[in-house]
């Protein structure tokens, strides 16, 4: 869905298991969407909202992300993952949208995710083209078998396509991940990484977040962060 308001679905079932290109679900430049009740196995990303600018399909790294039609107002809630290749759920990757703001992802299961590399995850925000991430919530989310756990970074290149981190300013301020447990195989790391002291990442909030039965704290080993991430609090 593209450039798209009002949304509403629910019950909505979806197996597409053939590697790459085939999310559950993508919506790009949409806002006042609502999701629940869903269930995706995907061979690429279950659900990816994207920025994809005016629609086309090819863009240049000097495309200008705040023309775009911003992601805004979207909540998913009671929805069931599994990925068998890529993110379980990704804001981003493609970025040219004005801005993500006010998304919440509330009560949902990761059954698994099979990828161990650094760019996936099984939450993930991906900033390619720089622009604003404000008001992002995870909440009581349940996680199996998975690689990394959280992925939370800006780049100028992911899978071939080329971004751009020096045009715009941009942050990503207001993340909430909270009352999240992770059990099995896999890495369960959390990255989050900022990219400069204009490109950075604000307002963390890591509330009662618990791996293979232990608690996250500051000095976790599943805790990677760089100098370009703020007031990062992490509680019980």
């Amino acid at each position: 869905m593209s450039r798209s308001t009002d949304i509403n679905i629910h019950d909505y079932k979806v197996v597409s298991v053939a590697i790459w290109s085939t999310d559950g679900m993508n919506l790009a430049n949409c806002s006042d969407a609502r999701f629940d009740n869903c269930f995706f196995r995907a061979g690429d990303d279950n659900i990816a909202i994207k920025g994809l600018g005016n629609g086309k399909t090819r863009w240049r790294p000097d495309d200008d992300p705040s023309g775009s039609l911003p992601n805004a107002n979207i909540s998913v809630t009671r929805c069931i993952f599994w990925s068998d290749n890529n993110n379980a759920v990704v804001l981003g990757q493609e970025t040219i949208t004005d801005r993500y703001e006010n998304i919440s992802f509330s009560d949902c299961d990761v059954l698994y995710v099979r990828d161990e590399q650094p760019v996936k995850a099984a939450i993930a925000l991906i900033c390619l083209h720089t622009t604003d991430y404000r008001n992002i919530r995870f909440e009581n989310f349940r996680v199996g078998p998975s690689g990394q756990l959280i992925t939370v970074f800006f780049t100028e290149s992911i899978f071939r396509l080329r971004g751009n981190q020096s045009l715009w300013p941009g942050r990503m301020e207001e993340i909430v991940f909270r009352n999240i447990s992770a059990s099995g195989s896999g890495s369960k790391l959390i990255r989050i990484e900022g990219w400069d002291k204009n490109r950075s990442i604000n307002k963390v909030l890591l509330e009662n977040i618990t791996i293979n039965g232990k608690k996250l704290d500051i000095n976790s080993p599943y805790l990677i962060t760089n100098e370009y991430v703020n007031d990062l609090q992490i509680k019980d």
